[in-house]
């Protein structure tokens, strides 16, 4: 998967470098316009080059660029939702430590860590927000040090001694539920 995708990198960097090329070529004003002398430090020739129209450049770069970028974008969800199993939903806490204890030399390894890390993170996030005004008070207050990887350790630990929990409940709530056994608010 990682050689199809530097193909599909390698191609749209090629593309993009034909369209700035053209780009470059239409910058032009007119052919009396004035030159700029450039010094190629790695030839260490001068060289003499009509003046571009530097806005236009600049302008027509950031499009160029955007869309470059919305594509590897697609590019690259498509090729996750390509590796990614059948079931895709994630119900129950159970569902979600699945995702989490894939071994690494699964080849759906990435995308499934991917998931697990990006749920953790979404429910710490939901956390945040909640009670970030006064209205609700925290229930798990990990280390500000605490990493991703550390979170689905306990997570994973969590669940092997609450396997009455998994099917029954949201991932969500499994997640927190693990989090405040190891990272407990003190107030």
């Amino acid at each position: 998967m990682k050689h199809a995708f530097a193909g599909v990198v390698k191609a749209i960097l090629l593309a993009a470098l034909l369209a700035l090329t053209a780009l470059l070529a239409g910058a032009f004003e007119s052919r009396s316009m004035p030159v700029l002398l450039i010094w190629h430090a790695t030839t260490r020739t001068l060289a003499v080059m009509p003046e571009y129209n530097w806005n236009i450049i600049r302008s027509e770069t950031m499009k160029l660029i955007r869309h470059v970028i919305a594509l590897a974008a697609v590019v690259t969800s498509i090729q996750t939702l390509a590796a990614m199993p059948e079931k895709h939903d994630v119900t129950t806490t159970g569902d979600l430590i699945e995702l989490c204890s894939v071994s690494a030399d699964d080849p759906l390894y990435e995308a499934a860590m991917g998931f697990c890390l990006g749920y953790i993170d979404a429910a710490m996030d939901y956390h945040a927000a909640l009670t970030a005004g006064p209205k609700f008070d925290p229930i798990v207050c990990p280390y500000t040090t605490v990493t991703r990887e550390e979170v689905v350790v306990v997570v994973l630990e969590w669940s092997k001694g609450n396997t009455q929990l998994l099917e029954s409940e949201a991932p969500v709530q499994g997640v927190m539920r693990a989090i405040y056994e190891k990272w407990p608010c003190s107030n």
